[in-house]
């Protein structure tokens, strides 16, 4: 759920809110809709998401990774360029939540990027932190992952010649089934206390905060799979937005 700024209009449409500011349409106009499936990439959302007739794209941004006051994964993709000979730009701003995601997607004048991204941390859904969570890592370069919506399986680009594959679960989940016996411990470069146990060519890992239990199974994929494991990032914690851009709507 989005909070419009003060002095913003909010409108249903269908099963969405346009969100527009005092100055009226020619200076922003977004919608912004709570629930959507499937989650793709942001990228690939900002690339097939809505544009006015007549746009001509100029730039696309790199998405850029953002955390709400919640702690959900978000990010946001800005797209420049011109509508009837005045520069715009398209924005495109994703909640990453279980099995959905929300949107605020549309047009406005540069100057009020600052303001969309707000909106975009400031996106409220009372999920809770402790629960079954998706979490950031560096696949190994040039791997192939097929998912469902929590559990990714990530295969060599030699696939199926190459039998390796590593399978990644989400946080918080029971410890695998493992042997009794006495693992590697070691601590990641996010600060994660983590456990290697092996079993033939099949290397387990546990990694440990304080709320979560992240873990992997890699098959024939030693180097890559401590690579991966020492690249998790920790589950976000409830953060306080940046203020960046607050002048413009309230102080």
């Amino acid at each position: 759920m989005i909070t419009p700024p003060p002095g913003w209009t909010a409108e249903r449409a269908d099963d969405g809110l346009l969100l527009c500011p005092p100055e009226g349409g020619e200076r922003a106009l977004l919608r912004y809709v709570e629930r959507r499936r499937p989650i793709h990439r942001a990228l690939e959302l900002a690339l097939a998401g809505p544009s006015p007739t007549g746009f001509v794209f100029a730039e696309t941004s790199a998405p850029k990774r953002l955390v709400t006051a919640e702690g959900e994964h978000a990010a946001l993709v800005v797209r420049t360029g011109t509508l009837a000979g005045r520069g715009y730009v398209c924005v495109y701003g994703y909640v990453f939540l279980d099995d959905y995601f929300s949107s605020l997607e549309g047009l406005c004048v540069p100057e009020l990027v600052a303001i969309c991204e707000e909106l975009v941390i400031g996106d409220v859904h009372l999920l809770g932190r402790v629960r079954r969570r998706r979490f950031n890592y560096a696949p190994p370069p040039g791997w192939s992952a097929t998912s469902d919506v929590f559990e990714a399986k990530w295969l060599p680009p030699e696939a199926p010649a190459n039998s390796a594959v590593i399978y990644v679960n989400p946080a918080l989940l029971d410890r695998l089934d493992v042997a009794e016996q006495q693992p590697e411990r070691f601590t990641s470069k996010h600060g994660l206390a983590g456990e290697r146990y092996t079993r033939g060519d099949t290397h387990i890992y546990f990694l440990l905060d304080q709320d979560f239990l992240y873990s992997l199974r890699a098959d024939h994929a030693p180097y890559e799979a401590r690579a991966l494991a020492d690249s998790i990032e920790p589950v976000p914690r409830t953060q306080r937005a940046s203020g960046e851009g607050l002048h413009y709507w309230a102080d």
